[in-house]
């Protein structure tokens, strides 16, 4: 947590616990943040709270995960609220900022002494000229079946869509009317697989289900799983860096959607 709380000198807005705010504070020091520590637990934030269930350990959709024992419903709660705390912090715009970023808190795992991140001309120069879109990161190519389960609206979705991870959760880019339609489009998406008794747990699921169903119509997708620059789940760092202080010889990527 603190390789990105220590370095980072973008604004940072950050939901978290009480118990947690004095180590976020000694962490972030005189740089920018803001601190939502209003709930105790994840089931204290007014959109996870109504929808304990879904996530319940003892006989919610959660048993449907093959991964389960590795996970709490706890983890589940706080997967399916990231675009709901994103809409939270666009709504309040603490900072009057014209792009919004999720991060996961955890997804430096190492320093890598980013500070002016992300970088402004990057952003530019990735939307370049689409910033109706949102950025997400491929860490695996899409297969062709799953472009087709994730387009056809008629049929149930397949929890799965596809055999690979395909679009990480770990973070997303975009403008406040971009990210206000994900957060309409993830959520009406979980509803409906909620009614249909599908797999609703990771968030990684439901994310690659939208970015396959509507394509560069409203995504840009960083190939990330060409990266030669360490962990394809973390090229992102890189990406959006700065060129003065990126990683020597990291090649930048962008994929454009076909689809």
């Amino acid at each position: 947590m603190s390789n990105i709380l220590s370095f980072i000198k973008s604004p940072i807005v950050i939901f978290c616990p009480p118990s947690e705010r004095l180590s976020i504070m000694k962490a972030r020091g005189n740089l920018p943040v803001v601190i939502q520590q209003q709930y105790w637990s994840i089931w204290d934030v007014p959109h996870a709270k109504n929808f304990r269930d879904i996530y319940s350990e003892k006989d919610g959709f959660v048993l449907m995960d093959p991964d389960k024992h590795f996970y709490s419903s706890e983890l589940w709660g706080i997967y399916n609220s990231k675009v709901w705390f994103v809409e939270h912090a666009i709504n309040i715009n603490w900072f009057n900022s014209t792009y919004f970023a999720w991060i996961d808190i955890g997804s430096q795992r190492t320093a890598l002494n980013y500070q002016s991140w992300p970088n402004t001309e990057r952003i530019i120069e990735t939307f370049n000229g689409y910033e109706d879109r949102i950025i997400v990161g491929f860490v695996d190519p899409p297969l062709p079946s799953a472009i087709l389960i994730a387009k056809n609206l008629s049929s149930p979705p397949n929890f799965k869509v596809g055999a690979k991870d395909t679009v990480e959760g770990t973070f997303f880019f975009g403008n406040a009317a971009s990210l206000r339609w994900l957060c309409r489009e993830y959520y009406s998406l979980r509803d409906l697989w909620k009614l249909r008794k599908q797999y609703v747990g990771m968030d990684q699921v439901l994310f690659k289900t939208l970015v396959l169903r509507y394509g560069r119509e409203r995504f840009i997708g960083l190939s990330s799983f060409e990266t030669v620059c360490g962990d394809k789940w973390f090229y992102f760092w890189h990406h959006f860096a700065s060129e003065k202080e990126r990683m020597n010889n990291c090649q930048l990527l962008v994929k454009e959607l076909l689809f």
